[in-house]
């Protein structure tokens, strides 16, 4: 056996190698396109750092989500980039482009801003994948939990999203971490530490979306399912009162990170919890939110399953074949006989990840009102977790009857030999990595819409295609979603593209006074029904066609080619 010194430096070395791949492709590129959503948790995000300022703490709620890590975050930033942004006195801003125009007035650019941001998410992402790693080797050992940590951090979708301004990469990754230490908690050793610890990322989970409630329900289950253990492990039964004991500290913990971190439930938790938690159920059951369906109403309750079938296909085309495998080969590892067969907690752990992705996957399947493909991401880093356990099952198995695979030092070349081509296979989508398109959905779907794509990427190709004209600073363009995605790239003028049928006098002069228009075609498509402005566009030919990876993203229009025509087609 090793000293401990040796032991304590190869787990530094490990700890910084883990440091360095998880944060090496996140950090590369960070500023090179904005997503839809961007820019409004940006304008969020100063509103709330706004309040702080101001002590207008019940001014720190947004809808349903809660979205405080996030605000956080930005305050981070904000405080980095632009701390006197609190002081301006300027209100709260509802419209993107005014937020913008406000920094602009002081010299602060947005994409600045949201560059940092993400600097901010993404260190507090790898800290959570480095303690699933540690917490990880404890109950399934170093080789597994260093392969399952990478297959996360290598994973095309969310290595994606972990590297923009949401919360869903955030949500993951401090869940698992919760999972992990509760489950080290209950199965290894019974040390307060662990247990508050997993009630913190709780918290910090469900602050981040109110998604996170079903966290709640899997640590009573994981709670019960060690008592039950305890029941027929033990000669005389033990009491039930410390583990009630264990999941109402647990409860506690993540109540109190809910409460201490989020200012506005400091003056009006009921407020806070009514927007936050009523907006959700108002969106799950009746399909919006609270100030469209005018409250909750149990009478108008419906769920509507249909989305089951556009989540499997989210997963059939974010999901890789590796992770498939592995996912396989972990629940094969509960039937294989004597040795090879997988340890116990290597199959509990298996057992409760995969509910909870299955748990997601239903949980946005059968809400109303809402859908997007990165809501279930929290899924995808459960079956990666689980896919790292399979695949060092099935090595392992092999090694059984190889003796070159017995060896622990080729276990490991083999291991991550495959890890590198897995991470290497993403290299072709940056910087788009969750736009990653599976072969096996490429070959059962061919004619099929890629659904984890058109989250605004492609738009700033538009925009730097017009940067390039002359006299772009006095070019005045209209662009779907042009607020973030594209006006970031862009010196001149940006409007926003309308998305109604018709075109009103206003609107038509608008659109006449700019000089380029700019369609984001990948989302935008002529079908029946489509806008009068689509149908018209049919007969012109773009000036300029954005392609990405076979697609075409967005087409660019020089207005002073449109047709008289044109215009009369889509007046109201």
């Amino acid at each position: 056996m090793n000293p401990p010194h040796l032991r304590n430096t190869t787990l530094l070395f490990i700890l910084l190698v883990i440091i360095l791949l998880i944060t090496a492709p996140r950090l590369v590129g960070l500023g090179q396109f904005v997503t839809l959503d961007e820019p409004n948790w940006l304008k969020f995000s100063s509103n709330f750092y706004y309040a702080l300022g101001q002590h207008q703490f019940e001014r720190t709620v947004y809808d349903y989500h809660p979205a405080v890590t996030t605000m956080w975050m930005v305050t981070g930033a904000l405080l980095s980039y632009f701390p006197e942004y609190r002081g301006q006195g300027q209100g709260y801003f509802v419209k993107d482009w005014q937020f913008n125009e406000f920094l602009a007035s002081f010299g602060r650019m947005p994409l600045e801003l949201l560059v940092r941001s993400r600097l901010i998410s993404v260190l507090a992402i790898t800290l959570l994948l480095v303690a699933t790693f540690l917490l990880g080797r404890v109950l399934i050992g170093t080789e597994a939990a260093l392969v399952a940590t990478l297959l996360i951090s290598f994973d095309p979708f969310f290595l994606g999203h972990s590297r923009l301004l949401n919360h869903e990469g955030f949500l993951a990754t401090a869940t698992l971490a919760s999972i992990l230490s509760l489950v080290v908690y209950l199965e290894k050793s019974r040390k307060l530490y662990l247990l508050f610890f997993s009630g913190f990322c709780a918290g910090l989970a469900l602050l981040t979306k109110s998604s996170a409630i079903l966290l709640i329900g899997l640590a009573g289950l994981m709670i019960l399912g060690r008592l039950l253990g305890d029941w027929r492990e033990r000669s005389a039964r033990p009491s039930i009162f410390p583990y009630v004991l264990a999941l109402l500290a647990w409860l506690g913990v993540s109540v109190a990170v809910f409460f201490l971190l989020w200012p506005g439930m400091w003056v009006n938790p009921s407020k806070m919890l009514y927007e936050v938690f009523g907006n959700a159920l108002s969106y799950a059951f009746q399909g919006s939110r609270l100030s469209v369906t005018g409250g909750i109403e149990p009478s108008h309750f419906s769920l509507d399953s249909s989305d089951i079938h556009y989540y499997f296909n989210v997963l059939l085309w974010g999901v890789t074949p590796l992770v498939w495998l592995g996912f396989l080969l972990a629940w094969l590892g509960f039937f294989l006989p004597g040795n090879a067969r997988s340890e116990p907690l290597a199959r509990k752990l298996t057992a409760y990840l995969s509910l909870l992705a299955i748990l997601f996957v239903l949980l946005f399947s059968i809400a109303r009102g809402r859908d997007a493909a990165h809501y279930i991401l929290t899924s995808f880093v459960c079956l990666d977790f689980v896919a790292g356990i399979g695949l060092v099952t099935g090595v392992r198995w092999l090694g059984g009857r190889f003796r070159l695979l017995a060896k622990r030092s080729i276990r490991y070349c083999l291991l991550l030999g495959v890890l590198l081509l897995y991470a290497l296979n993403s290299l072709p989508y940056y910087p788009y990595y969750y736009t990653y398109a599976s072969p096996l959905a490429r070959l059962s779907q061919p004619d099929m819409r890629h659904p984890n794509i058109s989250y605004g990427e492609g738009l700033e190709l538009a925009a730097a295609y017009l940067a390039q004209k002359p006299n772009a600073g006095e070019l005045t363009v209209l662009s779907y979603n042009g607020i973030g995605p594209f006006s970031y790239f862009f010196s001149g003028e940006t409007h926003i593209l309308i998305r109604d049928d018709r075109f009103s006098l206003e609107e038509l002069q608008e659109l006449k006074e700019a000089d380029y228009l700019v369609i984001y075609s990948v989302e935008q498509k002529p079908r029946d029904g489509s806008t009068a402005l689509l149908s018209a566009l049919e007969s012109i030919p773009p000036e300029k066609t954005i392609w990405v990876d076979g697609v075409k993203y967005a087409s660019i229009y020089a207005i002073d080619q449109f047709p008289e025509s044109l215009f009369t087609a889509i007046s109201g």
